[in-house]
């Protein structure tokens, strides 16, 4: 949801962009209303259906791992000179997770279950 959200604009856009609004409290506000909070809202969804579910530890604490998650695809798109792929987004999640899950196997079987309000992205092709 991240990835999804970033890709829509450069890097070099989006670091312009954030560098812009950043002196400005209401350009940052719609900024973070536009660019960051829907993907935001959409993966604080998921983590709490897991927690629901019991596939997160309970010590958990989900809105530092939402930021663990928000910034590295953030960090890349604004200061790196190309945008996070899918494998190494894979990749880091499944790092995260390790660490967060109850049971990783049975949070990663949960993860490859549709979920009845959930429309599946378009998958990205590593460049």
């Amino acid at each position: 949801m991240f990835l999804a959200a970033h890709r829509t604009l450069r890097p070099d856009v989006l670091t312009a962009l954030y560098a812009e609004c950043s002196g400005d409290p209401e350009l940052r506000a719609g900024y973070l209303a536009t660019v960051i909070e829907p993907a935001r809202r959409a993966v604080a969804a998921t983590l709490d259906r897991a927690a629901a579910r019991g596939d997160l530890r309970a010590d958990v604490d989900r809105t530092l791992l939402l930021d663990l998650l928000a910034s590295l695809v953030h960090y890349r798109s604004t200061v790196g000179d190309r945008h996070l792929q899918a494998s190494e987004a894979t990749q880091a999640i499944e790092l995260l997770l390790r660490g967060a899950a109850a049971h990783y196997p049975t949070l990663l079987s949960q993860a490859h279950s549709p979920h009845p309000n959930h429309t599946p992205e378009e998958p990205e092709n590593d460049r």
